[in-house]
């Protein structure tokens, strides 16, 4: 019998295409060349197989592969760095801006969604302003494609990157392998993240008026960047990329613990590129005492900005942060041992055996007929059970029309209650509805040794 042996060869998974069209045009930034419209429109058929007239891809698409090749070019390029002279940082984002097409066309989504990408140069004074550390952590709630986040990894950072949209995921992924990426609402970072990660820098430019949950709010910025600088560690700095229209009075008056302003600024056209021309706020807070008096400032002029950026006050310490309990020190002292002491044994309690009973209702084969509208609501109704004896909800309880007009299913499961919550009234109808229908949920889905049942 001859022995042999199996090799398995795996391959690596292919990049998404619009990763790899960012690779080509990232190629042709390095080359110095332009990326025209059009030349963007042949790379993006070329790797996609088809046009966009055929739906081979979208607006959306190149977009990101072109925000994409940007950050691949700018993370390999040791013409620019963070510490770069302000003069010669000026001559490479004009030489690399003339390169650029406008996002004059946007798709839907981009508009509904507000994804504007942070330009290359304010991306660079944010992250100049952050005065970043090598190794530390840096959280990035709304990355995008990495528009601030590469100029965090040229500074030797370690990344937090959450982004919620999975095209934009893809392109985070493959331009920073080594950060941390998650998809979250980042309007409830602080909630969502892994309470490990705490970021002593943060940097953010936050949809500014639409939220997943609400929908168009002018104060949906303002709610980012509250839950992002409740997860910024004690000493931090926070960099924000913010609405003209932002109230920072207002936000600094809401928050609870140190903080101190240092600069905040009107910038005046700077998405020219991005689509829009939108002035925006520089925003750079620490989580410290307030020390100096904050700068404020309106201009048009980046080297201007830079400049005061450079001025700004250096960042605190982390070690030097208040810790959350500070109990004073006291002298040890010893403990004395009692003796001994047999503990009584507690007595077992077992419920009597009809403690327990069986929540019974009737199934309605037809619905339950609706009350009359009230406005846009309709009073609450059972639509698929009756249960005797139950008492009526102590409070008046709706449900919109468009609920009400969707009848419940027919449950099947019968729960095990304590006696005497239906006969005493303290659980109502509606309360005793949603165990039967959590009851029927579980003997439906919940899986358990063969024999057993949810009850």
């Amino acid at each position: 019998m001859s022995n042999f042996s199996l090799a398995f060869a795996f391959d690596e998974p292919s990049p998404p295409v619009v990763v790899m069209a960012a690779q080509a045009m990232a190629s042709e930034l390095a080359a110095g060349r332009a990326l025209s419209r059009g030349h963007v429109t042949r790379i993006m058929t070329e790797h996609f197989g088809g046009s966009d007239a055929l739906g081979r891809w979208s607006v959306r698409d190149a977009h990101a592969a072109l925000e994409l090749a940007q950050v691949q070019y700018l993370k390999a390029s040791d013409q620019i760095q963070l510490s770069s002279p302000i003069d010669e940082a000026e001559q490479f984002f004009c030489s690399l801006d003339a390169r650029l097409p406008t996002q004059s066309n946007r798709s839907d989504e981009q508009i509904e969604w507000q994804q504007f990408a942070t330009p290359p140069r304010l991306a660079w004074l944010a992250a100049r302003a952050c005065a970043l550390a090598t190794d530390e952590l840096v959280l990035e709630p709304s990355a995008g494609t990495g528009m601030l986040a590469v100029w965090a990894t040229k500074a030797g950072t370690r990344l937090a990157l959450n982004e919620i949209s999975p095209l934009r995921r893809d392109c985070l992924t493959a331009a920073f392998p080594a950060a941390r990426v998650t998809g979250h609402d980042a309007e409830l970072i602080d909630e969502l993240l892994d309470p490990a990660v705490v970021p002593s820098a943060v940097l953010m430019n936050p949809p500014y008026s639409h939220g997943i949950e609400r929908g168009h709010d002018g104060r949906t910025g303002a709610r980012h960047l509250r839950s992002a600088w409740n997860r910024l560690a004690p000493g931090g700095r926070l960099v924000a990329i913010m609405p003209e229209w932002f109230d920072c009075g207002r936000f600094l008056a809401g928050v609870k613990g140190p903080v101190g302003l240092r600069l905040n600024a009107a910038v005046e056209r700077a998405f020219i590129k991005s689509g829009t021309g939108i002035t925006t706020r520089l925003l750079v807070l620490d989580k410290v005492e307030g020390g100096n008096e904050p700068v404020a400032v309106r201009t048009n002029d980046l080297r201007q900005l830079a400049y005061l950026v450079d001025a700004l006050p250096a960042r605190a310490s982390l070690e030097a942060a208040p810790e959350k309990s500070s109990l004073p020190a006291r002298a040890p002292f010893r403990l004395v041992a009692a003796p001994r002491r047999p503990l009584p044994t507690p007595a077992r309690i077992t419920p009597s055996a009809s403690a327990i009973g069986s929540l019974t209702y009737q199934s309605l084969e037809t619905p339950a007929p609706l009350a009359p509208q009230v406005g846009h609501y309709l009073p609450y109704r059972s639509s698929r059970i009756v249960i005797d004896g139950a008492a009526a909800h102590p409070t008046p309880l709706v449900e919109s029309v468009a609920m009400g007009s969707i009848a419940a299913p027919m449950p099947e499961a019968v729960p095990q209650l304590p006696d005497g919550l239906i006969a005493k009234g303290l659980l109502s109808a509606a309360q005793a509805e949603t165990l039967i229908y959590a009851a029927s949920a579980h003997a439906r889905d919940l899986r358990l040794p063969l024999g057993w049942r949810a009850r």
